[in-house]
């Protein structure tokens, strides 16, 4: 087994790549493309890029919940982790410089359990919005020298996020409070990248808050129209994209796009009414913006079917619907561990995802803009073409996995934080588009070989894993003794 995974088409990938995944079992274990190692030893740029894994342990006594990487002021460097724990109820701080944990702060006791967390703004974050189960966002101020260059400052800086720093300035009520439903609670968050505003959702609330960031209340509430069955829509999934312009929100197997000035709905599909295999299993788990190119915008969702949609978003036709399944789905019982759980940006059209089967890949998603900005070129030209011969020479494929990495065995991914520099990131070339007739349902992502990277580190993590797993074993035979005894 290799040390290490090589980072196919490493031109592409950013100068520095960081990837941290929390488990089920409280597990937090990341990967990077940095060797220190390798750059003194060679000396030379340009060399292929290898993903490694950097660090493993045991944060939270239950599951991980939520997970982010705050930025820093260089933007060549992540600033440090913030995960969110289940059953502790605690935030803890990871130093990526020095892969440990370096901070942990606690939740007041009447705001319950923390569900979510987002940054704001996006660079050099100064406050942190945590969403609860008691449907209460807790506003931190992560101190006040987030801003710092100089080396000293940056000294300042890494206190400031340390957790005796961290002073609560705010609690934000807005989504539904009641008791007697377990699912109630925040369910997602997502800040503007300026950090001045932000929207929330409720669990089984069908709304959307919008929070003035500066002022710290709320806004105003939107409420989605109710469906035929009366049943309350739980939207799961809020982004940004990275301009601020739009804003994509999801519930089951709804995806909605907006923008944020004038409201327009740009994109309102059901995946399950488009789909041509009436497979009714497409619940969109999570999506991202990718970059925006030739005035249109990008958007990749990740579903339970195993399907990778990437919607193509035209301001100026937005009753036109323009859509490709860069990787196909299947069955939900045959699927099996290939569900798709998470997607998270890199940059241009890098995306890194997570399924159910402990499996983490960067993507290429080039090929779908292509493709899709090729069917733009096809409907404006209504002449035929004669290159119907060579067409299956010229097709490419909407996604490409560059690397793929596996946590410990039996792992179960809860939530995944990604980070890249900018430094000596691709700059996005404007593509040729292909005017030959395409059938973009034939598309489909290439299969590369799994290797789950460092053996020590790998096995480490898998006995963290089972460790995890005894002692919780050991906490619920322990508290259903007590419960036998009381009842005696």
């Amino acid at each position: 087994m290799p040390d290490s995974v090589i980072v196919q088409n490493s031109s592409k990938v950013p100068a520095r790549i960081v990837i941290v995944a929390g488990t089920y079992d409280g597990v937090l274990v990341g990967w990077d493309t940095r060797q220190e190692e390798d750059e003194e030893e060679n000396g030379k740029e340009g060399e292929e890029k290898a993903l490694k894994m950097s660090f493993a342990f045991t944060a939270h006594e239950g599951s991980v919940r939520a997970l982010c990487i705050a930025n820093s002021s260089t933007k060549q460097q992540p600033g440090q982790v913030i995960s969110a724990g289940y059953i502790d109820e605690s935030l803890i701080l990871l130093d990526l410089h020095k892969n440990q944990q370096v901070g942990e702060a606690k939740l007041p006791m009447e705001l319950g359990t923390p569900l979510c967390i987002a940054l704001a703004p996006w660079s050099a974050p100064t406050h942190a919005l945590v969403g609860t189960s008691s449907g209460k966002i807790a506003m931190y101020s992560l101190g006040d020298d987030n801003n710092a260059t100089t080396n000293n400052d940056m000294n300042k800086k890494k206190k400031s996020m340390n957790h005796n720093h961290w002073n609560i300035v705010h609690i934000l009520s807005g989504h539904s409070t009641t008791t007697n439903n377990s699912n109630t609670g925040v369910s997602c968050i997502a800040t503007h990248p300026s950090g001045k505003l932000a929207l929330s959702s409720g669990n089984r609330d069908s709304t959307i808050c919008v929070w003035d960031l500066t002022k710290g209340r709320l806004a105003h509430i939107h409420k989605l129209p109710a469906s035929t069955n009366s049943k309350k829509k739980n939207i799961s999934n809020i982004v940004w994209s990275e301009d601020g312009i739009y804003f994509a929100f999801s519930y089951e197997s709804h995806v909605c796009v907006r923008h944020a000035t004038t409201g327009e709905d740009l994109l309102d599909i059901d995946l399950n009414t488009s789909n041509d295999n009436n497979n009714k299993t497409q619940r969109v788990n999570d999506m991202c913006f990718l970059s925006s190119f030739s005035s249109n915008a990008f958007l990749a969702a990740v579903c339970d079917d195993g399907s990778l949609p990437v919607f193509c978003i035209d301001p100026v036709a937005s009753t036109r619907v323009r859509a490709i399944m860069a990787i196909q789905g299947v069955d939900r019982i045959v699927v099996g561990t290939d569900r798709l759980k998470f997607i998270r940006p890199l940059s241009n059209f890098l995306v890194v995802t997570a399924n159910t089967g402990g499996v983490l890949s960067i993507i290429d998603l080039e090929g779908a803009m292509r493709i899709l900005l090729s069917d733009v070129s096809e409907n404006d030209d209504d002449e035929d073409n004669s290159h119907g011969e060579n067409e299956e020479d010229e097709e490419e494929f909407a996604a490409e996995i560059l690397a793929s990495v596996r946590v410990g065995s039996g792992a179960r991914i809860t939530n995944l934080a990604v980070w890249c520099s900018n430094e000596e990131a691709g700059e996005m070339q404007k593509p040729e588009v292909n005017t030959n007739k395409m059938k973009l349902t034939e598309f489909s992502a290439k299969k590369e070989e799994e290797d789950n990277g460092d053996e020590d580190l790998t096995t480490r993590a898998r006995k963290l894993v089972q460790q995890a797993k005894k002692r919780q074993k050991k906490e619920h035979q322990k508290k259903t003794k007590q419960t036998k005894f009381q009842n005696a």
